[in-house]
């Protein structure tokens, strides 16, 4: 009896993304927890800043016959479809894209017909940010939201449009500023809002996430308030956050990874799995404290349900 050649997963990450890192840490854990010596995993770090040699390094990976293509994030699998569409399609898990149907990733998430599947993240619902927010009023007051036009295929762009809906219907002042993907356009975005504001929203998606913790350094030379997204905005200096679990997202993706090569399911049939809305809202009362706010806010803060409260002071970033 021969034994089943081992599947070469090409897992593509960006350096310095700390929800990257944490799920290839997730799928190795994955990978030890499963059955053994079916998978070898490649874990290929890759820089946002060089699209091209990021693009020349998938199609070295294409030419070295790796199986599967496991891309993290939108950034390193839109690159990748566009190197597959050039050269031809190939087997592809994804984690973490927020609109595969939009991105044209897929014909559905039932059926995605093409050659990749695999996890799909839901934006956080307008309602449910506004909720968050409400809890610091009025200390957030006059909010900034940076946003890209084209973020999530276009989903950002109307999330800010209910954003701006909502926070106003609650008494809140809401600014918008559309941003490319260069740290220049948002810091000239904050910088021209600085004086009438209070507060900025980073939103999840936005690609000025990986720029977040110079946002927050940003906010605290300027007494603002920074409510981040992701699951390691608060470690990255947010006063708060919506914070998900992205274990979840991995384990789909490996669950998909085991039934195309284990059950030799067409990857055109493995429908793309939705993760819904799994986030909380987060607050950070070591830097909640350190801008003044009240003793008796913070008691409030700390006895409501609703919210998951951290003490962690984090170091100005140089």
């Amino acid at each position: 009896m021969t034994s089943r050649k081992k599947c070469r997963v090409a897992i593509l990450m960006l350096r310095n993304r700390p929800f990257h890192k944490a799920a290839v840490n997730y799928f190795l854990e994955c990978i030890d927890n499963g059955p053994q010596d079916i998978y070898e995993p490649y874990i290929i770090m890759l820089s946002d800043a060089y699209r091209e040699e990021v693009k020349n390094r998938m199609r070295q990976l294409f030419l070295d016959k790796c199986d599967v293509f496991m891309p993290i994030g939108e950034f390193c699998t839109l690159a990748l479809k566009e190197v597959l569409d050039e050269l031809g399609g190939h087997p592809t898990i994804f984690i973490g894209v927020f609109d595969p149907i939009g991105n044209r990733l897929a014909q559905s998430l039932g059926k995605p017909e093409g050659c990749m599947t695999g996890v799909h993240r839901e934006l956080l619902s307008a309602t449910k940010i506004t909720k968050g927010l409400s809890y610091l009023y009025p200390l957030i007051n006059n909010v900034l939201i940076p946003y890209t036009p084209t973020g999530a295929a276009g989903l950002l762009a109307r999330q800010v449009i209910d954003l701006k809906k909502e926070l106003s219907a609650v008494g809140m002042q809401v600014f918008t500023v559309p941003i490319d993907r260069s740290q220049e356009s948002l810091f000239n975005g904050l910088n021209k809002y600085c004086g009438r504001i209070d507060s900025v929203l980073l939103l999840e998606g936005c690609v000025s996430n990986k720029f977040q913790t110079h946002v927050a350094y940003y906010c605290w030379k300027n007494e603002l308030l920074l409510c981040g997204s992701g699951t390691y905005a608060i470690d990255q200096g947010a006063a708060c956050a919506f914070s998900g679990e992205i274990k979840e997202c991995v384990i789909a993706a490996y669950q998909a990874l085991r039934s195309y090569h284990e059950k030799n399911t067409p990857i055109s049939t493995i429908p793309i799995n939705v993760i819904k809305d799994n986030q909380e809202f987060c607050v950070n009362i070591d830097i909640l404290r350190k801008i003044n706010f009240s003793p008796q806010k913070i008691e409030e803060l700390k006895n409501n349900p609703h919210i998951k409260v951290i003490r962690k002071w984090i170091n100005s970033p140089e």
